[in-house]
């Protein structure tokens, strides 16, 4: 993979594989992706993986579901620094309160915040955060007109 950036809608999850994966291809059977860590392996997923794209993930709040592209962006934003792998619960929560301040503490478990942390240290680097900032700011918009509409 060249330097070019990376859209997070391109980032996938898969259920049993370790890491996060860059959807290169697609093929009859599934899709090919391909690892984010300095080997940059390829393998093909088929359809019937669980494969979950990080552009359509969402956390908890109190107030209404946040996207992880927002979550993101906060974190990026505000400079905050991911708490270590191993990190202990008070610096996860505080790191959490930081990146969303009204998470729901009753729905996103610690496990939800590591998996943030590691998350966002991997994907900083490499994802496009303009991108990412436009797809927001769509997206918003887009529910002020639905709302509007109501």
């Amino acid at each position: 993979m060249s330097e070019e950036k990376i859209k997070l809608e391109d980032v996938v999850s898969i259920s049993g594989v370790q890491g996060l994966h860059h959807i290169v291809g697609r093929s009859k059977s599934g899709i090919i992706v391909e690892t984010l860590d300095e080997r940059r392996k390829r393998m093909p997923v088929a359809l019937s993986n669980k494969v979950s794209i990080l552009s359509e993930i969402a956390m908890f709040a109190l107030s209404e579901d946040v996207r992880l592209g927002d979550i993101m962006l906060r974190i990026k934003n505000q400079e905050l620094e991911p708490p270590a792998a191993k990190a202990n619960i008070r610096d996860l929560h505080h790191f959490m309160e930081m990146a969303l301040p009204d998470f729901d503490k009753t729905r996103v478990y610690d496990s939800h915040i590591q998996k943030l942390a590691n998350w966002f240290r991997v994907l900083e680097p490499l994802l496009d955060f303009e991108n990412l900032a436009k797809v927001s700011d769509e997206a918003a918009e887009a529910e002020k007109e639905e709302e509007a509409a109501e």
